[in-house]
C-alpha cells in the first residue's frame, strides 16, 4: 500500500509539472536564466520559470552557472545552458519516482547531493528514512544515483547536505534525546568519518537544513524553537575563524525571516547572491469579487502562499560577521 501510494503522490505531482510547462514558457538566455540580478531586497527568482506557483523549495548551479537543479514539489528539476539559452525545465533524469529534495553541489561541480527516501537496498520499497545520495558528473551529464553510506546514512534521519571545497559535509542528523542538529563529517582518503555534533554556539535548538560556504568560514541554517525566532523555523548564521572555533547562531532578521517556514538555503558558487524558499506574501483581502478563472490564474503564478524561491544580494550576511564590524 505504502508503494501504491507513493507511485499515485509522484504521478499526480509530474502531471501538475506537466500542465505548467507550456507555449508560454519564455526564450531564456544569459546567466541566471537571464534574470536581473537583485540588490538588498529579496526578489523571486525567475518568476514563471522557477518559480511557478507550485511550491518550489531550493536551487543550485553549477559552479561554470551553465546548469541549475531546482525543487518543485518533491521532485528535482534540471535545465541548461545550451546552444545561446537555457532549456525548458524538465524532470531530472534521477527524480520523478522517490521524494527527492534538497539538492546541493560540491564546489568543484563534480557531484550532486540530495535527499530521497529511495531503499538503501532491493528488498524495501522505500527507505524508512531520509538519506543522502550522490551522483557523479560523466561526461557533459550526470550518473546514476549512489547513496552516501554509512556512517552518514541508515540510521535516523539526515537532512541538508552541504560541503566544502575539500570534501567536508555538513548536515544534520536527528540525535535521539536531543533532537535534530548539525553534524559535520571529514573527507579522509576518500571515506566520510565518523560524523561530530557542532559545538553549542551553532546548536543553539532544533536544526534542519544547512550551507556551507565552500572555505567554511559561516554556517547557514534552518532553526526550530528559538526565543528570537520570527516564525516557526528561520534562518540563522554562524561565523567560524582559522581555530574552529563558532560565533553564537544568530538571526539572520526580517530581511529573509517570516512567520513562515524557510528551509534549504544556498549561495550561487560565484558568492553574490543568497537563495532561499518560502517567504510568501501574506494573505489579503481583494478589491472585488474573483472570478474562477481569476483565481485558477492567481494559483498559476508566485506569490500565491506556495513556497517560492527567492534571491537577495548576500553582503548583508557579510555585515553580520563580527570580524567585519570590528
Amino acid at each position: 500500500m505504502k508503494k501504491v501510494l507513493a507511485s499515485l503522490l509522484m504521478l499526480l505531482i509530474l502531471i501538475s509539472i506537466s500542465c505548467t510547462q507550456d507555449d508560454r514558457t519564455p526564450v531564456m538566455s544569459g546567466a541566471y536564466l537571464g534574470q536581473e540580478p537583485p540588490g538588498l531586497k529579496p526578489e523571486i527568482f525567475a518568476p514563471g520559470i522557477i518559480s511557478t506557483g507550485m511550491s518550489e523549495g531550493s536551487i543550485v548551479f553549477t559552479p561554470d552557472g551553465r546548469e541549475c537543479f531546482f525543487n518543485i514539489e518533491l521532485v528535482i528539476m534540471h535545465t541548461r545552458f545550451e546552444n545561446g539559452q537555457w532549456e525548458e525545465p524538465a524532470v531530472a533524469h534521477f527524480s520523478g519516482k522517490y521524494i527527492d529534495f534538497a539538492p546541493a553541489m560540491h564546489p568543484d561541480g563534480s557531484k550532486f547531493y540530495f535527499m530521497s527516501n529511495r531503499p538503501l537496498n532491493d528488498e524495501a520499497d522505500v527507505s524508512e528514512y531520509m538519506n543522502i545520495w550522490v551522483t557523479e558528473r560523466s561526461g557533459d551529464g550526470w550518473g546514476e544515483p549512489k547513496p552516501i553510506g554509512p556512517p552518514i546514512n541508515g540510521a535516523w534521519e539526515v537532512d541538508g547536505p552541504s560541503l566544502t571545497r575539500d570534501g567536508t559535509l555538513y548536515f544534520s542528523k536527528y540525535v535521539e534525546g536531543i533532537g535534530s542538529k548539525v553534524m559535520r563529517s571529514r573527507l579522509v582518503d576518500g571515506k566520510y568519518q565518523e560524523p561530530e555534533k557542532l559545538p553549542e554556539n551553532v546548536n543553539t535548538a532544533e536544526t534542519f537544513h544547512t550551507y556551507i560556504s565552500p572555505d567554511e568560514k559561516f554556517l547557514i541554517m534552518s532553526v526550530w524553537g528559538r526565543e528570537d525566532t520570527l516564525g516557526s523555523t528561520d534562518y540563522y548564521v554562524s561565523f567560524r575563524d582559522e581555530n574552529d572555533n563558532w560565533t553564537y547562531a544568530q538571526n539572520l532578521g526580517a530581511l529573509v525571516n517570516s512567520d513562515k517556514v524557510q528551509s534549504q538555503p544556498s549561495i550561487s558558487a560565484d558568492g553574490k547572491y543568497f537563495f532561499f524558499s518560502g517567504f510568501p506574501a501574506p494573505f489579503k483581502s481583494f478589491d472585488k469579487s474573483l472570478t474562477y478563472a481569476e483565481i485558477q490564474e492567481m494559483y498559476d503564478s508566485p506569490g500565491n502562499g506556495n513556497s517560492d524561491i527567492y534571491w537577495v544580494d548576500v553582503r548583508f550576511i557579510e555585515q553580520m560577521n563580527p570580524k567585519t564590524n570590528n
